[in-house]
């Protein structure tokens, strides 16, 4: 909370005698408010505005890092001047509200520009510095937006309403870009300049998102108009799904050669980093589903795998990390069937050459390929029912096996009686 400064001591103690303290201060909870788009013509007035601890006709005063104040007139509404005693101002709201509180207003206020009153300022509650990834991946757009795709770096800049301003270096257009908010529109936005609505790609309808990756609805800029983009926005970090893969498929006893260890061979399957990564993760719980990726970063119809039975997964992994593509397993089916895979699909949204499948030596049997194994690797109820329910059952992929999980493993009926001995002959 800021004080006065000095050069407003006599004022300050004017405005004690005029309109006095409120015990408790008047019914406004927000301490920080935050002003911005108004920089091209008043740009000291934008930032960052605390409260004081004066009160102007019940109504708190603010203050930003260049003493100017944002404070309510009476008859006027909320207005930004160097002098809160005044009713001249640079920023003013124009519909005159009798708001206690000036992010209560309900519309924008209007900069001055030296001839008239316009433009489109924003007057918000400050929101605590959002937590989350600091790193992500815009990617989608390569083919029209290139210069816009890559990983964007969390900088050490909040714009007034709160949020952070991110960038990218982009070698193309050949300097730095950010991804901001923009609370007028509240929307995120692309462009040269956070202090500025110009962009080149833009979210739509998140409201009043925390974090760009909140949303997958974007629009870019194309001739001469917004158009709707396929743009998803990833938080960077190690991902990891547990899924089966079909290797084989016979009508008889069959014999099955397949690779354990990482699919392909990269400079990130062979960093001792990247592994412990893929092992930590996996120990904090991980998904298990189809391997169908959203752009969001989850998975569809996914069942989430807990820490408190990730410890045998995390062995596993890591023992399968070990395993030498080079060398072919073997195992043997005695009954006919589609044979399934136990694998871990790695990727990370920005090292995509990360992107990788993790063979085990797990290998489970259905009667088909329709039929899917409903379960994580171990966990299915009957061993010799692959397409069947889990122990415990909240482990079972409905979107695998919408019935199966459901189905009863009722012993099989009791075998008939033997039929009774021929009566034996009369004597």
């Amino acid at each position: 909370m800021f004080s006065l400064s000095p050069k407003r001591f006599i004022m300050g103690a004017f405005l004690v005698m005029a309109c006095g303290y409120v015990a408790g201060g008047p019914s406004c909870d927000c301490d920080e408010i935050g002003v911005s788009g108004g920089y091209e013509h008043q740009s000291s007035r934008m930032g960052v505005f605390a409260r004081t601890e004066a009160v102007v006709n019940g109504r708190w005063v603010y203050q930003n890092s260049e003493y100017q104040y944002l404070y309510f007139p009476s008859g006027f509404g909320w207005r930004i001047s160097s002098d809160y005693t005044s009713s001249s101002s640079g920023v003013k709201d124009p519909s005159s509200s009798n708001a206690l509180c000036p992010n209560d207003v309900g519309s924008n206020f209007q900069e001055w520009d030296g001839s008239e009153w316009g433009g489109s300022v924003a007057v918000v509650c400050r929101v605590p510095a959002p937590t989350g990834c600091d790193e992500f991946a815009l990617s989608g757009e390569e083919s029209t937006h290139a210069n816009y795709m890559g990983k964007y770096k969390r900088t050490n800049t909040r714009t007034p309403d709160g949020r952070w301003v991110y960038n990218y270096l982009s070698y193309n257009y050949g300097n730095y870009l950010y991804l901001f908010y923009w609370p007028q529109y509240k929307d995120w936005r692309l462009g040269p300049d956070y202090k500025y609505p110009g962009a080149f790609l833009q979210t739509s309808g998140d409201a009043a998102s925390l974090h760009p990756t909140a949303t997958n609805a974007w629009l870019k800029w194309s001739g001469g108009q917004w158009v709707d983009a396929n743009i998803q926005a990833e938080c960077c970090g190690v991902q990891v799904l547990g899924s089966w893969q079909p290797i084989q498929y016979s009508s008889g006893s069959q014999e099955i050669s397949y690779y354990a260890g990482f699919e392909q061979s990269n400079g990130y399957s062979s960093s001792s980093t990247f592994r412990s990564e893929i092992s930590t993760t996996v120990a904090a719980g991980f998904s298990f589903g189809p391997p169908s990726w959203l752009g969001s970063g989850e998975v569809s119809g996914s069942v989430e795998v807990t820490a408190s039975l990730a410890a045998e997964f995390t062995n596993e992994v890591s023992s399968s990390m070990s395993i030498s593509r080079s060398t072919t397993q073997t195992y043997t089916f005695d009954k006919a069937g589609q044979v399934w895979q136990w694998v871990y699909l790695v990727r990370d949204a920005c090292r995509a050459s990360a992107s990788n499948t993790i063979g085990t030596k797990n290998l489970v049997r259905t009667q088909s390929r329709t039929e899917k194994p409903c379960c994580p690797a171990g966990y299915a109820a009957d061993a010799s029912i692959q397409h069947g329910p889990c122990a415990p059952s909240n482990l079972c992929s409905r979107d695998m096996c919408p019935s199966a999980c459901d189905s009863s493993l009722s012993p099989p009926p009791p075998l008939p009686p033997p039929p009774a001995p021929p009566p034996l002959p009369p004597p």
